[in-house]
């Protein structure tokens, strides 16, 4: 579902309008004059306000050009990366309707999503970070998870550590670098929650998704090694232990690199890539979406590498994908864009981590409006009728399980009808306001809300048809 923190948003403006007073005349001629006017500010995304004197858009064309356009771009707010003239560039390409590496899609965490050619999501800019995790735990009620494998500088190399956690992985980490101690399964609970805090569909990106984001250089830096100074955060000099600890040769350098971080790196520390993304080499190694198999590698790095030849873990449960290499590798082979390697799913390590990357919704053509209906008072839409089809067989009484999840989905319905509900009354409340009088300042604020409830309103119909679905195909009454 949605925040509550959204809800608030479209419950009012986040502008104060003016009330300037009219006599009945003006007014009626105002209320009239929605029809024209209100629909090229909801319909056509980000289009400037015209200027006296340049012809208004008709009612067809209004239309036509919301049809054509993707759902808008909705900014939810939180931090930023790049400073003050970064943040107006975004606001100026949302309000356009556009959607790029600099005006990237930011969700309730401040997480930054922006388009990779090729795919059909938006990968978020950088790895998931120590407070996105956090916010998740706090809001999960979880207890802190002991037990990582990690480095160990006194028992010479790499084992099962009890005594560390994705909140003490062994080096010190801010809210700004990427969580690490989290296993494939853990990152999936992340996206399943974030998906239903945001009413959006969240996941891990698939193997070729991620190949498409890392681009087709034989490194993620270009095609030369080693890699040049800023490449990334790799195992150069400055990951090395001291001689004297027992497990200084568990570190194999770059030599001749060092990138400043002798562990993780506060995200974003190095250069993006020509897609805008960062880290997609080193930092942190990031799991994928699919189950592991050997010919995703090359031959090459499989006779080198055995026991990349595994594909399950002893008990027979299927491996999973990670991308990007970490902090801790230096081989070249490794370091290829191409190279995959695979873990448990329910493993931890203190390198791995992961990266987000949110569905694009489908985009179904809109009907043409009515003045009367859209203007004078917007209702929810009626739920979708089911299509006539022969008398069902009499089926099997439901078992206690199928119950509850009847019970659920109609708890689920029943909550996107209120939110249906109040996405409808902050049209009106708009619609209303318009019929003051807005003045020029306000214009492009005023069109930023009726776009986001739009957008709202769209998102809720397609969820709320989807349950509907789900009922009758589970048997449930409407």
């Amino acid at each position: 579902m949605h925040s509550a923190g959204k809800r608030d948003d479209f419950r009012r403006p986040a502008i104060e309008l003016p009330t300037a007073e009219r006599d009945g005349r003006n007014r009626r001629a105002a209320i009239a004059a929605v029809a024209c006017c209100i629909l090229p500010f909801v319909i056509a995304a980000g289009e400037p306000a015209s200027a006296p004197g340049e012809p208004t858009i008709t009612l067809k064309e209004a239309s036509e050009a919301r049809s054509e356009r993707a759902s808008p771009t909705v900014i939810i707010g939180g931090p930023i990366l790049g400073g003050e003239s970064q943040r107006d560039a975004v606001t100026r390409s949302a309000e356009a309707g556009e959607l790029t590496s600099a005006a990237p899609f930011v969700n309730s965490l401040g997480m930054e999503f922006i388009p990779v050619p090729g795919t059909k999501v938006r990968f978020c800019r950088w790895d998931t970070r120590v407070s996105d995790w956090q916010a998740f735990i706090q809001a999960q009620g979880d207890t802190e998870q002991w037990g990582l494998y990690a480095l160990d500088e006194k028992k010479a190399g790499w084992g099962i550590r009890e005594d560390l956690s994705w909140k003490h992985p062994g080096f010190e980490q801010t809210g700004r670098h990427p969580v690490v101690g989290v296993s494939w399964e853990d990152a999936h609970r992340f996206c399943a929650w974030l998906s239903r805090k945001e009413g959006r569909t969240y996941r891990l990106p698939t193997d070729s998704e991620w190949s498409a984001a890392v681009g087709p250089r034989k490194y993620p830096w270009g095609d030369e090694f080693p890699p040049p100074a800023g490449a990334g955060n790799y195992c150069g000099r400055e990951a090395a232990l001291k001689t004297e600890a027992r497990g200084a040769g568990a570190l194999a350098t770059i030599e001749g690199y060092e990138d400043g971080f002798p562990r993780t790196s506060p995200v974003g520390s190095f250069a993006a890539n020509r897609f805008g993304l960062y880290d997609m080499g080193g930092n942190v190694w990031q799991w994928c979406e699919d189950p592991y198999k050997a010919s995703m590698n090359g031959a090459e790095l499989v006779k080198k590498i055995p026991a990349l030849k595994s594909e399950k873990a002893d008990d027979g449960t299927p491996c999973r994908v990670l991308r990007g290499a970490s902090w801790r590798n230096s081989h070249e082979i490794g370091l290829r864009s191409a190279s995959r390697v695979s873990f448990d799913p329910r493993s931890r390590y203190d390198h791995n981590g992961f990266r987000c990357v949110m569905v694009i919704p489908a985009v179904t053509p809109a009907r043409e409006p009515s003045p009367v209906a859209e203007v004078a008072r917007i209702a929810p839409p009626a739920p979708p009728k089911s299509p006539e089809t022969p008398k069902p067989q009499k089926t099997p009484r439901p078992t206690p399980v199928e119950d509850l999840a009847l019970t659920e989905l109609r708890a689920v319905r029943k909550e996107l009808k209120e939110e249906q509900e109040k996405v409808a009354a902050t049209l009106n409340h708009l619609m209303e306001a318009y019929t003051k009088g807005i003045s020029g300042d306000n214009v492009a604020s005023y069109n930023q809300q009726v776009r986001q409830a739009w957008a709202e309103r769209d998102h809720i119909a397609a969820q709320l048809q989807d349950v509907e679905e789900s009922l009758r195909t589970h048997g449930g009454k409407r």
